[in-house]
Order: structure tokens, then sequence, then C-alpha cells
């Protein structure tokens, strides 16, 4: 954002989705950003992680696969890798799955308005590598039911941020006054009851998109999304 704001020396209008949305709350809640972005989207927004409820986070999470990562010293995680694929055989094994009949609902849980025509076509793109300090930053997330920053061990947070434990992102700093939230009531991953408390924790002033058909996908593969979602987005950005 910053090499696009110098660029056009222009104000940038940020859209994210699922951990865009993550990002920016972080980055926002610590006054990063606020003097070159003029209005912000999030899209299925992500800060609370406690009640995600989709096949594969859950099973992975209980297995710890975060540790075992940490463990093996495995820095990268894709599906589409052996590793990767020997690691979501047992978390589809353990939670019973079917997992590559559709693996991106496997992740995201499912989703109302997308064309399963295209199902095997988006699945030759998705899911995407990640990190596995990622993974295991949500991972802590979901155990800790906070947003925090990720958690070294008492060590590294001593040195890192001067505290046994990782602070929490203070929410309450969000400008709200250009944001807006969009968020579906069948979402696995930005889970209606996770998204209500990230409300409470934000000052009034945002606006608020509910979809009540809408899963995480949706906001971005829905054949009605345009109509949905992103006429509102772009009404919001052009106030």
């Amino acid at each position: 954002m910053h090499l696009v704001n110098s660029m056009t020396n222009k104000r940038i209008y940020y859209i994210g989705f699922s951990q865009g949305t993550q990002a920016a709350l972080a980055a926002l809640s610590e006054g990063n950003l606020v003097d070159i972005v003029e209005k912000v989207a999030l899209l299925a927004p992500i800060a609370y992680v406690s009640h995600i409820y989709t096949p594969i986070g859950v099973a992975a999470v209980v297995l710890h696969l975060d540790k075992v990562f940490k463990a093996l010293r495995l820095h990268s995680f894709s599906a589409k890798t052996k590793t990767g694929q020997k690691y979501i055989d047992l978390i589809c094994k353990t939670a019973k799955l079917r997992c590559y009949e559709d693996l991106a609902s496997a992740f995201t849980g499912m989703n109302c308005c997308i064309n399963n025509s295209r199902i095997a076509f988006y699945s030759k793109y998705e899911t995407q590598a990640t990190s596995t300090k990622n993974l295991i930053h949500l991972a802590q997330l979901y155990r800790k039911k906070t947003f925090q920053k990720y958690d070294y061990g008492e060590t590294e947070n001593n040195r890192k941020y001067n505290s046994r434990y990782p602070p929490a992102y203070n929410l309450s700093r969000v400008p709200t006054q250009n944001l807006l939230l969009a968020n579906g009531a069948k979402d696995a991953l930005a889970n209606v009851v996770d998204v209500e408390r990230l409300k409470l924790k934000l000052l009034p002033g945002y606006r608020f998109l509910f979809k009540p058909t809408y899963a995480h996908l949706d906001f971005i593969l829905a054949y009605n999304c345009k109509q949905e979602v992103y006429d509102h987005v772009m009404a919001f950005f052009s106030e």
C-alpha cells in the first residue's frame, strides 16, 4: 500500500478478505496505514477465531498440527505438496471427511452460492501455500480466545514485547468512520459470534453489511457476489 500511495500520491481504498482483514485490523490498531488509507472494506472479517467450525480447521487444532509443524521445523505448508497431502490425509481421516471432492469447502465450510460446475477449476488454484508460522498463530488465537500477537514463548516474548505474554491488539484504536464490515450468517471461519465480539471491541461509526445466506468463500466466488456485496462496497467507496 505504501508503494501505491507513493506512486500515485493518493490515499488507498482497501478491500480485505479473510486473513486480509486480520492483517488490516492489526495494522490499523497500531496506527499503521492510517495516514494513507481513505476507506476500508473488510469481507468475512477475522480477528477472533474461537468459534470456527470448519472441518479441517477444527481437526487441525485438535490434532495440534501447529505443534507438529513447529517441532519438525516446517516453514511452509501447501495442500498440493506431498508433505501437505500427508497431513491433509491425516486430518481428513481423523474427521472422517472426503476432502478431495471439494478441498476448498473442507478448509472453509460449505458455501451457498458457488457454481458447483466450477469447483474443479477452483481446486486447481486453491488452497494456496502459507507459512506454518501463520497456521501456528491461528491455532494460538483459537486456543487463547483472543486477538493477540504471535506467541514466541516467554523468553522471546520478553525480548520482542517486553512482556512474558504477547500483547493483544487494541481494536478500539481502529478508525471506524470510514470502515465497512461484511459478514455472512453461514460463515464457518468468520463466525457470527466472533464477528459480534469484534464489533463490540470497535468504536461506533462503522457500516455493517449482513448476508443471511453467505458463507466464507461466497464473498469472493459466489455467482451473485457483485450484486450482493461488491455493489455495496463500491457505493460505500463512492460516498
